[in-house]
């Protein structure tokens, strides 16, 4: 796999690639289904850090 040069990316870029990254973990995690799993992944290995 090619290794992506973030300095060579227009900033503009960048952020569009992160608002539709943003947009779709959104989506993802209002599904309950995928909510649920997720926080019984989080659980299994200890909880959350802060």
């Amino acid at each position: 796999m090619p290794k992506i040069d973030w300095d060579k990316v227009p900033e503009i870029e960048r952020r569009l690639l992160a608002a539709t990254l943003c947009a779709a973990m959104k989506k993802f995690y209002e599904d309950p289904e995928n909510k649920r799993k997720y926080e019984e992944w989080l659980q299994a290995r200890g909880g959350a850090q802060q």
